[in-house]
């Protein structure tokens, strides 16, 4: 598992120190099936090929045994973004036919995009001076 070590503010009773934290990565990954995006998930980077294999067989898209092609086709900060698998034709399940895209509902929104530039967003830069401003009632 992939983590990063942050370093943090504890406060108690009004006395700030500073202190270090480790958190997992997670990051957005897009899956393409044959060259044509399917869908994005979020994951802890490692183990995607096992992550797409086990999301094609219970999507019923590939219930083969059989290893299939696996393709990064970018990374972004030296973790997979986006990849490809090739599955042929005549074995692609009938969950792929039906071509809806994987519908989640999570906090942040990113499963169940189609594609990584679905996930952009357009945002302002607050000023510093803005944030954590609070009145005091």
């Amino acid at each position: 598992m992939q983590t990063n070590t942050y370093e943090g503010l504890h406060i108690v009773n009004k006395t700030q120190s500073i202190t270090s934290d480790e958190l997992v990565v997670e990051a957005p990954l897009q899956i393409n099936i044959n060259n044509e995006a399917y869908t994005v998930v979020m994951r802890t980077p490692d183990n995607d090929q096992d992550l797409v294999l086990g999301l094609l067989y219970a999507e019923d898209i590939y219930k083969k045994s059989l290893p299939i092609p696996f393709e990064i086709v970018e990374e972004k900060y030296g973790i997979p973004s986006v990849i490809n698998v090739s599955i042929a034709p005549d074995v692609l399940g009938k969950g792929y036919l039906n071509k809806r895209t994987l519908l989640s509902v999570s906090s942040c929104g990113i499963c169940g995009k189609q594609q990584l530039e679905d996930i952009e967003v357009s945002v302002i830069k607050l000023r510093k001076k803005y944030l954590f401003h609070l009145k005091a009632c």
